[in-house]
């Protein structure tokens, strides 16, 4: 019904709230996105999954790791939310 098609509505508006990291990408905590910022060496440009890029760059092995796993989870979150398993205040 109605409420379904509205919370389904919010749940969608209300995702990308998980793709944030509170403390920030590493050597730039300002930058919370996992899955988008600005890129570190191309200007206007921006890096896709910038935990794991920029540790790619660096050849910084356990960077890439954590990044990995960091950014699966916080999609793994965003997923939940989507199915309604994870509340808002969980982001």
């Amino acid at each position: 019904g109605e409420k379904n098609h509205d919370d389904l509505n919010h749940r969608i508006a209300t995702a990308e709230r998980f793709f944030l990291r509170k403390e920030g990408l590493p050597k730039r905590k300002w930058y919370r996105h996992l899955l988008q910022a600005p890129g570190l060496h191309i200007g206007y440009g921006s890096d896709l999954y910038p935990m794991i890029w920029n540790a790619m760059q660096q050849g910084n092995v356990t960077g890439i790791q954590e990044g990995i796993t960091v950014t699966a989870l916080h999609i793994n979150f965003a997923a939940e939310h989507l199915r309604g398993k994870r509340e808002e205040s969980d982001a």
